[in-house]
Order: structure tokens, then sequence, then C-alpha cells
């Protein structure tokens, strides 16, 4: 669980633009003005979110004292000559997006992410197609989606699905957004000695059916029949997996069942055990950023007084469920390597590493059994 920067929620108070030294915010186009000589909104731009009047010299909306506007990124206007290109949209978007508090340096990757769900296109395709006009559901769609990321919502949860080692999974607010850092642990375990002979393996606490699903894709291309036991407490996580696993087409490989921890798992047949669990401390995780603390469940976040409650019950109940040399693989916090190390050594575990991730914090333990 990587914890990751938040940007604040758009609300009452507009947030000011983040500072980047990599992108710089796009600057909204000048007002014209009417023949009457009345302001109108700049080429482009219809403020359909809000009935305020539009300043003649900013082009914006002009909010009652007190109260900041939270306006639309763009419009459709009411002649094809004047339409906005896709291009246009997009850069309108990813600079309404940081005026909403998004980072600067990330704004734009988001708005093309969300032009990308907006139109259908992939990447490659999204860059050919920058001059052309979309239509209305397309405009309107991209819009209502550009509102949701300003108001706070994870973008992840607002596309509906995101990408992880190779698989495409949907994501919603029952379960943990997959992260990078999660990535490198699967990584680390196909990279294993254990993995080349394993035939089953469980995933405790799977939310989406990330690590599972990533594994099962891995054993699949290699025409190996792992059998992976996806686990979690959670029933709308679980359903959640199981469709990621028929949409991957791994259902053959990937078993869903409710339960706790390892505890519910057989004796001494798993040749490798994994687990993202919830490791931040109880107070960490209240003073986490609103958009990971609000909106991500709590259940996968909260790891106890000390954040090692789960992986402490995990440790324990793999000695059991292991077979002999089998290893346990764990993604752990960042101040966690030194008594996660101690908690393997001391149940027993061998040849215990504790490793860093890109960023060079310790992120990943694991142990085998003799």
């Amino acid at each position: 669980m990587q914890e990751i920067q938040d940007r604040p929620q758009a609300g009452d108070q507009q947030p000011p633009p983040v500072a980047s030294s990599e992108r710089t915010d796009i600057s909204s186009s000048k007002s014209n003005s009417s023949s009457s000589g009345a302001p109108v909104a700049p080429q482009g731009r219809k403020n359909v979110l809000s009935p305020e009047p539009i300043s003649p010299s900013t082009g914006v909306p002009v909010a009652p004292e007190g109260r900041s506007v939270l306006r639309s990124p763009f419009s459709v206007l009411q002649t094809p000559a004047a339409a906005l290109t896709l291009g246009t949209l997009i850069r309108r978007g990813a600079a309404y997006l940081t005026r909403h508090g998004v980072p600067a340096a990330e704004a734009p990757t988001q708005a093309e992410i969300l032009a990308e769900e907006a139109t259908g296109f992939t990447r490659g395709k999204l860059l050919l197609h920058q001059a052309d006009i979309p239509d209305t559901a397309v405009v309107d769609r991209l819009r209502e989606m550009l509102v949701r990321v300003a108001k706070g919502e994870p973008l992840q949860y607002v596309v509906g699905h995101w990408p992880f080692c190779g698989a495409e999974l949907k994501v919603a607010p029952c379960a943990l957004i997959p992260r990078p850092e999660t990535e490198g642990l699967v990584e680390r375990i196909l990279r294993h000695p254990v993995w080349r002979t394993a035939r089953f393996a469980a995933d405790i606490g799977t939310g989406t059916g990330a690590i599972a699903i990533a594994l099962a894709l891995a054993a699949k291309a290699e025409h190996r029949p792992v059998e992976i036991h996806a686990i979690d407490l959670s029933p709308e996580a679980l359903n959640l997996a199981r469709n990621n696993a028929v949409d991957n087409g791994v259902k053959d490989l990937v078993f869903c069942d409710e339960g706790n921890g390892a505890s519910g798992l057989a004796q001494g047949r798993y040749d490798f055990i994994v687990s993202n669990p919830p490791y931040i401390a109880s107070a960490d995780v209240d003073a986490l950023p609103p958009l990971i603390r609000d909106r991500e469940p709590r259940l996968a976040l909260d790891g106890g007084p000390d954040g090692l409650d789960v992986l402490r019950q995990i440790i324990l109940d793999a000695t059991q469920a292991l077979r002999p040399g089998g290893r346990l693989f764990l993604e752990i916090g960042e101040d966690q390597g030194l008594s996660v190390r101690r908690l393997l050594e001391r149940a027993g575990y061998g040849d215990v590493v504790v490793a860093r991730d890109l960023a060079g914090h310790d992120r990943y333990a694991e142990g085998s059994l003799p």
C-alpha cells in the first residue's frame, strides 16, 4: 500500500495550483465582448456548471463574495466551426485539474487517461486524433469525469479499471487501488526459484485479485497449472476479484475464498504465500491524505496500533500452511523492515530478506520454512 501524495478536494475553497518543474499550467484564453459591450465567455467556453457572471478581464466566472466556483473545464459550442478539438479539450482539462489541486506534473496524464476512457481510444490513437472534434456525448462524458476527479475522487475509481502487471482490473471503493510497489512484489516471486516448481499458492488479502491474477497470467503463459487461492475478509472485494479473474481469462487458476488471513488454509500444502496486508498504524491512517483515508477501504489500510497486527498473524499462520521449504512473500511499510525481519526469524523462517522498492524504501520481506 503506497502512501501516495494526495490532492485536496475541490469544495468551498478552490486550492491553488501545485508548482512543478516538469510541466506548467495552461492558462485560459482571454475573454471577448459581445456587440452590446457585455462580457462573454472566451471562445470555446460556456459555463454550464455555474450561472455566475463572467469577468471581462479574466473570462472566468465571478463568484459571490465569500464563495468560490467549481466551474466546468469546457463546454460544447453551438456551431461545429467553433467547437473544440480533442487536443484542446485535453489541455483545458489538465489546466482545470491543476486549478483544483491535482499536481501540475500529474494533471496532463490524468486528463489524457480520462480522454481515453471517454473516447475509447488507446493512447496512441488519442495522439493521432488531437485535431478531431468530438461529439457531444464524448465531451459530456469527459466533463463529468473531470469534475469527479476535481472533487477529490481517485482517478482509478472514476475510470473504473486499472492496469497491473499486464492484467486489466476493475477497481471499486471496496478494494485497495493496485499500486506499482505491489507489482514489484509480484516480480520478486516470479524471479525466485520457488516459482519454477510451485503448484499451490495463496494470496492473503487479495482485494481486486491483482497479485493472484498477475501470477495466474504468468503461469498460463508458461503453460503451468498453478492453483492460486485468493483470500479476503470482504465479500464485495471477493466478488470483484472473481470478476477480474473471469475477465482476464484465469478463472480456472484463481479460487476466491472468504477468510481471515492464512488461518483457514490447508496445513502444509502451499509452495508459497504472498500478502500485501494492512500495515499502516491506526493513528497514521487517521492522518493520511483524504484521497486515501476517505476513499479507500480502511480494512485494507489499518494494521493496528503499530501497523504490525496483521503481519504478525500472517507470519505465524503461514508456518502451518506452507510446506517444508515453502516461502512467504510480504509487502511492508517503509519503516518496518527491521521489525518484520525479527518477526520472521522468531517464527522460524530462514533465508530472510528485506528488500527495497524503486524509491529506495524497505518494501518487501520474505523468508522460507526449513
